[in-house]
């Protein structure tokens, strides 16, 4: 319920949508059927003159009368609380007015030049002009221009609480909006540094409501000459070097008990001068620390800074340790776990049995360091990946079998892509979905006279080599034969039977091998070299036919270290960088 205070005031609720429909239900009561704006009389001045440059930027209120309403009422439902005809039969609504000394102004002020705050109140009480100087805050986190207005708004009400009727007019957008928020969703407010605030305003708010009382919160345009507006500007500006009202201490920030880190600053002789705040416990605190404090009084002595010290060259730092940029997709407990992992105190049977420990809460010491799944000496790379157990060892190859996987999808679509492709990582149906032409390595690329130099049954030697991914080099006609036979089998692999006679084997015909393999993060150099030693017959024979064979060992770290070599694989197989966030 909101008034215009002037003829401009009611020009303007006149044109507007919502007013047409009241004044609309107001002339059915007078047996009219329809209105136009025409037939509508304005409404006598008032007999207190009220000059249009106080009212001047006025923006819609902000209603709090009930507790359970959420507040703020838009300027289309202007109130209309009786209605006249003059004598030619023309409706008069008669709209209530807003008074200027009866609104109580507030704001804020922040000067960049000392870093200080102030917060100033104005308004007329029982006749009286009151003019109210406030000490918003000292230095700290809530040492804002925010916290000044809000401080500024809790005054009012603290200060007009006696007053049925109140109108409260501020220039800040930020109050208005925060208070609606904590209003309907005090959650959102959870962690909020001026929720403390917030919740000493709406207390005073839903006060005033259960006595019946009415309170309006109005946004008003800063620096135009609103009277009320500009002393209450001076104010706070006057309250940033001397005030009345003492706030400073109270309704802190809900985190002001607990430490934070400062910094020592020196000034040209080498003294202290100053200790400010670390604006964060990332960047900040590096450079706060002196280079040779940065690892503390950590033991540099032990296996596992040396082998961490070592692989730290030989790894991807940025995509090894990307799970911590996923916010909110990587659960807090695997964030640990993963830790532990990298840093040996993943808790397993061993450790129980080393120290003497109940290997389960409430259970009994640990007598062995055996698995209990598998019964095999228990560690945490047995967990990761060395337990026997039939369903460790499907998630065991599933985990292998997806990584390689989503390298062949993205090598589809790198500047490989038109390569035969042979990978053992899958069913048959999984594998055809990715464009893979073969489970098993082809007669063409590998007859059988060539397996018979090796072994006597070359059927049993050709099941025996299974590269992770195999990819073959393919001319422009050769790419046609495969779509065609792959388009005409019903199978989702092609059988090695499907064979073509201008394929034929192809001297220096390019193979790439790609042989993956999960490994403890700071031993993947000896995972390298049982991949290099497990295809090593391959490999030559290969090369013994005529191809130019490269073949890539691609490490994993249990705990997602990617390593410089599988970069620089990647990159030889065609793929580009946009596939290490997917990978």
């Amino acid at each position: 319920m909101f008034v215009v205070a002037n003829q401009a005031g009611l020009d303007k609720f006149l044109h507007m949508q919502q007013l047409r429909q009241q004044i609309a239900r107001a002339s059915l009561k007078h047996g009219k059927k329809s209105i136009v704006l025409n037939d509508i009389a304005h409404s006598e001045p008032s007999d207190r003159v009220i000059d249009s440059e106080l009212m001047r930027g006025l923006y819609e209120p902000k209603n709090f009368d009930q507790a359970t309403q959420a507040p703020g009422l838009p300027w289309g439902h202007g109130y209309v609380p009786s209605t006249d005809e003059d004598e030619e039969g023309r409706i008069r609504p008669q709209l209530k007015r807003y008074d200027p000394d009866s609104m109580v102004y507030t704001d804020g002020s922040y000067q960049k030049d000392t870093n200080l705050t102030g917060a100033g109140v104005y308004g007329w009480k029982d006749g009286v002009e009151e003019h109210i100087r406030i000490r918003p805050s000292r230095s700290g986190p809530v040492h804002t221009i925010n916290r000044a207005e809000l401080i500024a708004l809790l005054r009012a009400l603290c200060h007009w609480q006696g007053q049925h009727d109140l109108v409260i007019a501020t220039d800040s957008a930020f109050a208005m909006q925060s208070i609606n928020e904590h209003l309907q969703n005090p959650e959102a407010h959870k962690y909020h540094k001026h929720k403390n605030l917030f919740q000493a305003i709406i207390k005073q708010l839903l006060t005033r409501a259960q006595r019946q009382q009415h309170t309006s919160i109005v946004k008003v345009k800063s620096h135009i000459q609103i009277r009320g507006n500009e002393i209450a500007d001076a104010l706070a500006v006057e309250a940033t070097k001397e005030w009345d009202v003492d706030m400073s201490g109270e309704y802190t920030e809900p985190f002001g008990d607990m430490v934070w880190v400062t910094k020592s600053v020196y000034d040209e002789n080498g003294e202290v001068n100053g200790a400010p705040y670390l604006s964060d416990l990332g960047p900040a605190l590096k450079t706060a620390i002196h280079r040779n404090k940065h690892l503390g009084q950590s033991n540099q002595d032990t296996i596992y800074f040396r082998a961490w010290r070592d692989t730290a060259q030989h790894m991807v730092a940025y995509i090894s340790n990307w799970y911590w940029e996923e916010e909110g997709k990587v659960p807090d407990a695997m964030l640990r776990n993963t830790n532990k992992a990298k840093t040996g105190q993943l808790w397993h049977k061993g450790k129980a049995y080393l120290w003497k420990m109940p290997y389960m809460r409430g259970g009994p010491v640990a007598t062995d360091n055996l698995c209990p799944l598998c019964s095999q000496p228990n560690s945490g790379s047995h967990i990761l990946g060395g337990c026997a157990h039939p369903e460790m060892k499907k998630t065991v190859v599933y985990r292998h079998d997806e990584a390689h996987r989503i390298i062949i999808n993205e090598i589809n679509k790198g500047r490989k892509g038109s390569c035969l492709i042979i990978a053992d990582v899958g069913t048959a149906a999984t594998l055809g979905n990715l464009g893979v032409h073969h489970r098993r390595i082809p007669k063409w690329v590998l007859p059988n006279n060539m397996l018979a130099l090796h072994t006597a049954d070359p059927d049993e030697l050709r099941a025996k080599l299974r590269p992770d991914i195999m990819m073959v080099e393919l001319q422009e006609h050769e790419q046609s034969i495969y779509q065609r036979a792959a388009s005409s089998t019903t199978h989702s692999v092609l059988p090695s039977s499907v064979i073509d006679p201008r394929l034929g084997c192809g001297r220096q015909r390019k193979i790439w091998i790609v042989e993956g393999g999960y490994c403890d993060d700071t031993r993947y150099a000896e995972k390298v070299t049982e991949k290099n030693e497990q295809h090593e017959k391959l490999v030559d024979m290969l090369k013994m036919y005529g191809y130019d064979v490269h073949l890539r060992p691609m490490p994993l770290g249990y705990a997602g270290t990617i390593y410089n070599c599988n970069l620089s694989m990647l990159q030889d197989l065609g793929l580009q960088r946009q596939w290490l966030r997917e990978y």
